[in-house]
């Protein structure tokens, strides 16, 4: 494969994984993202040498919150990636990602009803638009550095 299709061919790659993930969390079970959402909050208070107890509540509730902006953050910045490296008219590229961020954003939250235990959150769904506009923003700042 030529050096030219190569880079837009992984950034695709990339970005279908990314996407997967965002629906594989999505579609978890209750238990699953709790479990998992249990794991790493106890890691980063093991990590920061933090008490359990007094700290346990706020990092659990304050990580899931900042993953869904995180999740979509990076989700937003793929999707402007791919389509920079394969759309000839760059012009529109900004709202073409942020549009595809917000539908894949209303499509996470939307399969979570499909799931027991697990409901669709407009709050949710705001920090996923949240994520879109910061990552956006991120790359509208270094493009404007250069």
């Amino acid at each position: 494969m030529k050096q030219k299709r190569w880079k837009p061919f992984m950034m695709w790659c990339l970005l279908l994984f990314w996407i997967w993930l965002c629906f594989y969390l999505s579609l978890q079970k209750l238990s699953g993202t709790t479990k998992l959402s249990s794991t790493i909050t106890k890691t980063l208070l093991q990590l920061f040498h933090l008490s359990g107890q007094t700290y346990y509540m706020p990092l659990f509730d304050g990580f899931r919150l900042a993953a869904h902006v995180l999740v979509f953050t990076v989700l937003s910045m793929l999707i402007y990636g791919a389509l920079f490296l394969t759309k000839k008219n760059r012009k529109k590229i900004f709202a073409l990602s942020f549009a595809i961020g917000i539908l894949a954003s209303v499509a996470s939250e939307w399969a979570k009803l499909f799931v027991p235990g697990r409901h669709c959150s407009i709050s949710d769904m705001i920090l996923n638009f949240l994520g879109c506009i910061l990552g956006l923003g991120l790359i509208y700042i270094v493009k404007k550095e250069r």
